[in-house]
């Protein structure tokens, strides 16, 4: 009797046990189910919302590595331009506040040259093959007054063409039309135009690892875009 009741248990059990598990296992699967249809919308929205140290929340957006929009291009062209062709004859100071620029001098090819400060440093967002040309050209046309604060060149710049691609993600071209304005205090001495045929290609962008020089802030500024221009040309009319 007593080992009919034990086996009438374990009938009746054994079917409970194996609905348990099963229902388990269907839990966990409903479970993989939604973290894969989560991860899977969010790779077609390919958003992302990250909050800065600042507080503030931005939305970003999943590209290739070496894809850079339209806007990125144009504003590296410019920014990198400006900062090579515009000899104000001042530089921010420590403080913040403006001194005056006594120019850097360095070695190129034995030679001793001197540039404008901040066409030094936005040199590094050229490519090698074109920073030491390029930094030798501007030595030879940068007025000597500039060093001495009576004399300035302000570039301005009027139009940056939408990019041509050259290299699916990977090289464009650019077209800048602007003036190169030589002034002596208040007065225009001259103007020349600036138009150029500006090409870029991608690159990575620098790491700057903890304790970094000012050079390497230099040159992660510049670069931090993942861009170079590697040559440029004349733009004809």
């Amino acid at each position: 009797m007593k080992n009919s009741l034990i086996d009438k248990r374990h009938k009746i059990g054994m079917p409970l046990l194996l609905l348990v598990i099963l229902a388990s296992q269907g839990l966990i699967i409903l479970c993989l189910l939604g973290q894969w249809l989560s991860v899977h919308r969010l790779s077609k929205k390919q958003l992302a919302y990250v909050q800065m140290t600042s507080g503030e929340v931005v939305a970003l957006k999943a590209v290739d590595a070496d894809a850079r929009t339209p806007e990125t291009i144009r504003l590296f062209v410019s920014k990198t331009l400006y900062l090579m062709f515009n000899w104000s004859g001042e530089i921010a100071g420590a403080d913040g506040k403006k001194i005056s620029d006594k120019g850097q001098e360095i070695e190129l090819e034995g030679e001793r040259i001197k540039v404008p400060t901040a066409a030094l440093y936005a040199s590094y967002g050229c490519s090698e093959e074109l920073r030491q040309p390029l930094l030798k050209k501007i030595s030879e046309i940068v007025p000597q007054g500039v060093f001495g604060g009576g004399t300035q060149a302000i570039l301005t710049i009027d139009h940056v063409s939408i990019p041509k691609e050259l290299a699916p993600g990977s090289s464009w071209e650019v077209h800048v039309v602007g003036k190169h304005r030589l002034m002596r205090g208040s007065s225009t001495v001259k103007v020349v135009p600036f138009n150029k045929k500006v090409y870029v290609q991608s690159l990575t962008a620098p790491w700057v690892p903890g304790g970094e020089t000012p050079l390497e802030r230099t040159v992660y500024s510049v670069r931090k875009s993942g861009l170079e221009i590697y040559q440029m040309d004349e733009l004809k009319e």
